[in-house]
């Protein structure tokens, strides 16, 4: 699965969220996440981080083989 962190910009304030490209689906938690973050006034440096880093993580879960097939070998 591929995934795309997105931006809209509404007035001053910048939003964050993670679009399953396959799909062209947003995926809603860490969505959620990245919403309540901005919510909490965090620098939108920070948010934008936190956003690559979830999507990153997201595409190594589904690329990477389980362990229960890494312990097979």
């Amino acid at each position: 699965m591929i995934y795309k962190v997105e931006t809209i910009k509404d007035g001053t304030e910048k939003y964050f969220f993670i679009r399953n490209l396959e799909t062209m689906s947003i995926e809603e938690l860490p969505s959620k996440y990245l919403m309540h973050k901005i919510k909490c006034k965090r620098s939108p440096n920070t948010v934008k981080r936190t956003a690559f880093s979830i999507c990153y993580y997201i595409c190594l879960l589904y690329t990477s083989p389980s362990p229960r097939d890494r312990t097979r070998s």
